[in-house]
């Protein structure tokens, strides 16, 4: 099961991609096997971050096409028109179908959705958004305590003299505790 969460709040100055790193394998064998070692997630461009879900394979395939015609440290600007561009008239194979949802800082920070069955890179104007195959089983428990956790991490990190840059990090905490449970 895969489950890439994309939070965007500018009011804390947080735009990040969180995934879990379940992989299951099907060997030629025909046995499943399933690890905790997948990376899912990434830099694409300075300014842009990506989580993966779907067709592994083609998804990185597109990853490392479209990384090879761009300056990585380039302006972010020219790198967002140019992933536009690749998304639309790529000659990239889209597999079995990848979605990639993305978060660019520039030129105000936004999350977007990149679709390969659509060829298509569409802004999001939801503060949190979900992809993967664990959807239909996350998305109900996440979505309905999202707001009061983000309140509450807020007003702790207020009430406690925390900095702004450690939002990320307790939300990816509360995000792992609501969705494995709070280890004993």
């Amino acid at each position: 099961m895969t489950y890439i969460v994309g939070i965007n709040k500018p009011s804390v100055g947080l735009l990040t991609i969180i995934a879990d790193v379940m992989v299951t394998m099907r060997y030629p064998t025909g046995n499943l096997v399933r690890k905790t070692n997948a990376l899912k997630t990434g830099c694409l461009f300075e300014g842009c971050v990506y989580g993966l879900a779907g067709d592994a394979n083609a998804g990185l395939g597109f990853l490392r096409d479209f990384k090879a015609q761009i300056e990585i440290r380039g302006e972010i600007a020219g790198n967002v028109a140019k992933l536009d561009a690749f998304v639309s008239h790529g000659t990239w194979a889209a597999g079995n179908g990848f979605k990639i949802l993305l978060g660019i800082r520039s030129p105000d920070p936004c999350l977007y959705l990149l679709d390969s069955d659509l060829r298509t890179l569409v802004p999001l104007c939801d503060e949190i958004y979900t992809i993967g195959s664990g959807k239909a089983l996350l998305d109900p428990l996440v979505f309905d305590e999202f707001k009061n956790a983000s309140r509450l991490i807020e007003n702790h990190m207020a009430a406690n003299g925390i900095p702004r840059g450690y939002y990320p990090y307790l939300t990816c905490q509360w995000l792992s505790e609501l969705t494995l449970g709070l280890a004993e």
